[in-house]
């Protein structure tokens, strides 16, 4: 039912995100389901001008230019636990595009984009995907935010559901949306936010997060599905997901 990727920056830290995901909530991902790690190039301002080729690219792989990434086993012992390469310079917008593509090849219901930042409870957000709409679904903690002297709502990008056909106009609409990208580059979550609620007037429905900035000062809530380590220091450790894993 559930196709959920992990994006996370290219930083120093990233890989040791992905490691803890693993060791801890990825490893209930649902033999149902689909769970795939991305990268994306850290604030890359590079755009794209191929538009009618995004999605279509198989050529070889040069710096600065779109090039789809190669899907590749990082688990290969381990099933449905695959990472996107990234050793091109997409930025998590573009990754996001690219992956939103993918899961149209498979045949499952909702598209998920969390973060390795987060702690997911997958049985959770199973119940909770069992309740919610299969159509014109655009779903997560909502934010009203100031960016270039604008407001702008969306749904946290450390966690937001589409139901199938959302992301299927997305997609058939890859000229517009790259050239919406280009002339209004946003950070990801609010792109994709501006994109549904203004251009296909979605409206969203809400869900709840937990954001932790201390791991020893924070309310835990069985109930809900989704952490997310908020801290600036990004001095995240294993421990914080183990702890919150544990809680479970």
């Amino acid at each position: 039912m559930l196709y959920i990727s992990a994006i996370a920056n290219e930083t120093s830290y990233w890989k040791e995100q992905l490691n803890y995901c693993n060791k801890t909530w990825a490893i209930n991902i649902n033999a149902n389901d689909k769970l795939y790690f991305i990268l994306g190039k850290h604030k890359n301002k590079m755009f794209i001008e191929d538009y009618d080729d995004f999605f279509n690219i198989k050529k070889n792989i040069i710096e600065n230019k779109i090039y789809y990434d190669v899907v590749d086993s990082f688990y290969p012992s381990e099933k449905d636990k695959l990472l996107i390469k990234h050793n091109l310079n997409f930025n998590a917008t573009y990754k996001t595009l690219l992956d939103m593509n993918n899961f149209l090849k498979t045949n499952l219901i909702y598209y998920i984009r969390t973060h390795t930042g987060s702690y997911i409870n997958l049985k959770l957000l199973n119940k909770f995907c069992r309740n919610i709409p299969k159509n014109n679904l655009y779903c997560g903690k909502i934010f009203n935010k100031d960016r270039e002297f604008k407001k702008y709502k969306f749904c946290a990008g450390s966690c937001f559901i589409l139901s199938r056909d959302i992301v299927e106009k997305i997609c058939s609409d890859i000229k517009f949306v790259l050239n919406e990208y280009k002339n209004q580059p946003l950070i990801d979550d609010v792109f994709f936010g501006n994109l549904i609620i203004n251009y296909y007037k979605i409206t969203p429905m809400s869900s709840k997060i937990i954001f932790i900035k201390d791991i020893n000062n924070f309310v835990f809530n069985k109930n809900i599905y989704h952490y997310y380590f908020k801290n600036k220091q990004k001095c995240i450790q294993e421990n914080w997901y183990r702890i919150i894993h544990e809680k479970y």
